[in-house]
């Protein structure tokens, strides 16, 4: 069967279905949800880490 014949037989059925008094509801096709931009998240060690780097340049600097 090809796609033709088969939209031919679609199209009959849809026709046949709508003449016994019944209707075709259509809807419209859903949008797909936005994906945000991925965001690493802090962990301790990252924190603990820039502490020690801010406190490593403070310890640089001349005073």
């Amino acid at each position: 069967m090809s796609k033709d014949e088969l939209r031919e037989q679609l199209a009959l059925q849809a026709e046949t279905f709508t003449k016994r008094g019944n209707e075709i509801v259509t809807y419209a096709a859903q949008r797909r949800p936005e994906r945000k931009p991925w965001r690493k998240r802090e962990t301790p060690m990252d924190r603990v880490f820039q502490e020690e780097l801010e406190r490593m340049n403070q310890d640089a600097e001349p005073s």
